[in-house]
Parts: structure tokens; sequence; C-alpha cells
């Protein structure tokens, strides 16, 4: 957790400098440090930095090497003013800007300032050239023109002197189109303020979703959710025995190139790529019928990378199920059976809608 003395989204450094390995902050350390380029904000920033990272910070492997991608080095996972709004969430990876996102107005819905860390997290809105250039135009005075902004993320920073503190600032200004990462794909959602938000009928699962304004051709944006954990905490804490219906609006990638989505692809990947990364490196350790399961299921999942399989969501949760059972001690693989256990996958031929099941 990082805390902003003011509300206003600066650059932040989830390291200070010169802790340049993970390793050497436990779990729950809080870590005192001043906000580079900040003459205007005298107080330090606090940091809670996390062993474990959260998944979406990764960008799937075949993504990783086609655009020269790292995962940063230490993410920060929430960044909260002292009145209680969420203002924005930044990873800085070796001095570029990786990531930010404007989620204001939470607190309201969430009610005492719960931990939205992965929820809203790591935002690759430099990767749209047109958006980033637009938006260093209007903070950094060392940039005149479209024409004197680099192509290059790495550029952007270091030939031009464009912080992530000047992104930051104008995202949290720019209304027009606002990015969120999935696994390290790109989805856009058409919103002025988007607000997550729930709704708890007299009879029925509680409907959780983040709604946008329709677009021209009438279709409804919605921010894709990586985790929902402390509002789906928040409510069953407050709700008991309620079910929770994450209710999936149609989206659009921005990269159609890239991926292809439909429904069972889309949760395939969302809520199993943290499985699969670790999983992959127990494979060792599996039973013989299980590890050659796993690798057919490899297989199958590289084909949905093409946007072709999304009949094998249930050989997914299926396999996914035993193997949790097999590593039943594994601290990561029970957080991941848990979000596996709230995602409800439909069956290829129909059935109930994509959400979390009760």
């Amino acid at each position: 957790m990082a805390i902003l003395r003011y509300p206003i989204p600066y650059q932040i450094y989830a390291v200070p400098k010169g802790m340049r390995q993970p390793r050497e902050i436990d779990v729950a350390d809080e870590v005192a440090f001043n906000i580079p380029n900040c003459d205007d904000m005298d107080a330090p920033v606090v940091a809670r930095v996390h062993k474990e990272w959260p998944s979406s910070v990764f960008p799937a492997d075949s993504y990783q090497k086609r655009n020269n991608i790292r995962p940063p080095e230490r993410p920060i996972t929430e960044i909260r003013s002292f009145d209680g709004k969420f203002y924005a969430a930044v990873v800085i990876n070796r001095g570029v800007p990786h990531s930010f996102a404007k989620v204001e107005d939470l607190d309201d819905v969430m009610g005492g300032g719960l931990n939205m860390a992965t929820s809203f997290t790591h935002l690759y809105a430099m990767r749209d050239e047109k958006t980033a250039k637009r938006l260093a135009l209007q903070r950094s005075g060392n940039l005149k023109t479209l024409d004197e902004i680099p192509h290059s993320k790495r550029d952007l920073t270091t030939e031009k002197h464009v912080t992530a503190r000047e992104y930051v600032l104008e995202f949290a200004r720019e209304d027009a189109r606002q990015y969120i990462a999935i696994d390290g794909f790109l989805w856009r959602a058409i919103a002025k303020e988007p607000k997550l938000q729930y709704e708890v009928p007299d009879t029925g699962p509680i409907a959780v979703s983040m709604e946008t304004p329709s677009t021209r051709n009438g279709k409804r944006r919605l921010f894709n959710l990586n985790r929902l954990d402390d509002l789906i905490d928040h409510l069953e804490t407050n709700y008991p025995g309620r079910s929770i219906d994450m209710q999936l609006y149609d989206l659009e990638v921005s990269d159609p190139s890239a991926f292809t989505f439909d429904d069972e692809a889309e949760t395939m990947w969302t809520v199993g790529h943290e499985l699969r990364q670790h999983l992959s490196k127990k494979i060792d350790q599996m039973p013989e019928d299980v590890a050659e399961a796993w690798y057919d299921l490899r297989d199958e999942l590289q084909k949905t990378n093409e946007g072709n399989a999304p009949e094998k969501a249930e050989l997914f949760a299926e396999l996914s199920t035993k193997l949790l059972n097999h590593f039943a001690d594994d601290k990561t693989l029970n957080n991941a059976r848990r979000d596996l256990e709230r995602w409800h996958m439909r069956p290829a031929q129909g059935g109930t809608r994509l959400g979390f099941g009760g």
C-alpha cells in the first residue's frame, strides 16, 4: 500500500532507490521514501510491498517476447489519499512509466478503503502511441509537437524526460478513453466516469458491475476487473450466504491482432494465468498422468491464444482442480483455487452466463 499525502497522483517507486532486489523487503514491511521530482510535496510516501506479485503484472510469455516487455521489478499495490478516495495506481520499471489508472470514488462503495490493488493496477496506456503522445504533450514542457515524441516507450522517459508523474497527472484528466490490461493484453472501455457498483436485491445473487455510458453502436462497455477479492470479501462478510454475480458486458480489445477473446477464452486466461505460471514450475512434481494431461492442456491453451479453443474451458477447470488438490499445501495454488472456484465457466454449448456463480 502506498499512501499519498495529497489527492494528486505522482511518480511513485515501489522500492526505494538502491534497493533493487524484491527479496530484501519482507511481506507487509512499510518503507518510507521521498517521491522524486516533486518539490511541492514534502511528506514521504509509505509503501507496503508484497512478496507475491499480482498475476496481472505479467504479460503472457508470447506477448512479452513479441513486444520486448519485462515485468516491473516491484509493483505498488495501492495508492490512497488521506481523504479516503482512490486516485491512481502506478508501476515504475527502472524509471519507465509502466502503468497508471484513475480509480476515483470507490470508497463509498468499498466502505473503508479496502485494497483494490490487483483490480485497478497495471494499465498499459502507453502502448497506444496516439494516447501517450497526447498525454505527454499536455504535461511536458520539453515536448511541443507530436513529432518530437519518440516512438519507443523507454525513449519517452530517457530521451525526452517524460515522467510517470506527467503521464499520471494528465491521465487523471483524460476522460475520453481508459485502458486496463488483463494479463498484459489491452482492453478498452469508452467511459467518462466508470464506477464499480453492486446491488443487493431482496432475493437472488448480489450483482457486481462496472457500468459505463453506452457507445455509439449501443453496446455497453465495462472494465473487466482482474481481481475483486476485497469487494467479494466485503460482500461475503456483510451478506453471508448470498451468492455473488459478476456481470460482464461486451468488451473491445484494443489490439485485435494480438489476441481474440470470447467469454470462455477470456475467463481461462484471466483466472488461470497465475495458476498456469505457477504449475508450470511444478511439472516435475506432478503424477505422470497429470503431467501428461497438463502438457496437453498447455498445447490447447496455446490454441486459445489464437481465439479458437473456447470449448477447452471445461477441460481447464477439471484439470486445474485435480492439480490444486495434488498441491493442497501450496499457498499460491490455494489462492488460485479460490479465484477458480469463484469464476463460473459456462459450457461451450450454452448454459449459465459467465460470472461469479453462486
